[in-house]
Order: structure tokens, then sequence, then C-alpha cells
């Protein structure tokens, strides 16, 4: 009979340190007390092709109000991160839609 709680066996070529999955090392940009906040800025640098984690996104969607949201992406992004989130655009640009500016009328 096998002992249905018995260790895994793991193949000789696979060692148990090959088996656990390595974090990547993160920096975190900022905190975001609103989450709707912290998904615009993902949303932003995701769309500039920039990966991005949202710590504490899960606990903040179970206990809202539980903490800050840490938006966070790969140190080798973490210049041009800052960059987009702190480029407010040009004055006046609402969005990025390229069609004609509509100018405000004057009645």
């Amino acid at each position: 009979m096998t002992d249905q709680f018995a260790e895994p066996q793991i193949p000789e070529t696979q060692s148990r340190e090959a088996q656990t999955h390595e974090l990547p090392e993160l920096v975190t940009l900022g905190e975001f007390p609103e989450p709707i906040e912290a998904e615009m800025a993902k949303l932003r640098l995701e769309s500039a092709g920039i990966d991005t984690f949202l710590s504490g996104e899960n606990a903040a969607i179970l206990a809202p109000g539980l903490g800050p949201l840490h938006l966070q992406v790969k140190p080798e992004d973490e210049q041009d991160a800052r960059a987009i989130l702190e480029d407010t655009g040009e004055p006046g640009v609402v969005s990025s839609y390229t069609g004609r500016d509509l100018e405000p009328s004057d009645s």
C-alpha cells in the first residue's frame, strides 16, 4: 500500500532548487490610496510596453481601504516608467485622441 502523504519523488535531473519559482526584483514607483488611480497609472505604463505589478491589488478587492496599492516595475524599466508617469502631456490635451482638437466655443 502506498502512503498518500509521502513526499513526491523528484527526478534526479531536476533538483528541488530548480522547482522553486524565483520572483523578479521589482522597484516601487509609488503608493496609491485609490485603486482607480493605481489602475490608471498601471494602464499608462502597460500601453507603453512596460510590464507592471500592483502589490496589494487582491487585498484591495477583498477589503477596500485596507491600504495603499504599490505600483511596481522591473529595475530596467524604472527610468522610463517614471518619465511616463511624470509627463502630464501638452496643456489642453485631455486624451491620446489624434483627431482634430475642438476649440471651446465663444458663445
